[in-house]
């Protein structure tokens, strides 16, 4: 440690503060010849810092996509008859209302090939102008849930179509 007046007194441990003879030898043998001599680096272990983040980026991506819930969305199939106001990659916007708590938004969807993808408040409406709630933006990801009801059931089993138009 430094004595001099002015100078900020640095150290690293207890010892060191306390000025012990020991930190003080080590200090002076720090750069002595031969400190080194059973260093070689022939020796170190040939897997390198470039390989093991090349293999640690390989574990993850492999873990990832392992742990995903990938759901085959089916066969891809283009329109035979394509309906007129529908481009393929342009999106068509829809206005519509939406009910949630006693509370009903003019919204205006925005779709791409016939499919929802997001919900805003309608700018022409009376009531709300264009203002909705983050549960109504929200909403959207319910139509794209993959655990929601796929076909109408009656007591937990598959009813068909006919049978809830007799009942009805």
């Amino acid at each position: 440690m430094s004595q001099n007046k002015g100078i900020k007194n640095i150290w690293k441990s207890i010892k060191e503060y306390q000025n012990e003879p020991e930190v003080l030898n080590s200090k002076l043998n720090e750069f002595q010849e031969g400190v080194t001599d059973d260093f070689h680096p022939d020796e170190m272990n040939k897997f390198s810092r470039r390989k093991f983040l090349a293999v640690l980026a390989a574990s993850t991506a492999y873990a990832t996509t392992a742990c995903t819930n990938y759901r085959d969305k089916g066969e891809i199939v283009p329109y035979i008859d394509r309906p007129e106001e529908i481009l393929p990659g342009k999106p068509t916007y829809y206005a519509s209302t939406f009910y949630d708590d006693g509370i009903a938004y003019g919204v205006s969807i925005k779709t791409r090939e016939g499919r929802p993808i997001k919900i805003d408040g309608n700018p022409d409406d009376p009531i709300n102008k264009g203002k909705i709630s983050s549960r109504v933006h929200a909403s959207i990801l319910n139509l794209y849930d993959p655990d929601r009801l796929q076909y109408p059931t009656k007591n937990g089993k598959k009813v068909t179509g006919k049978l809830l138009t007799v009942r009805l």
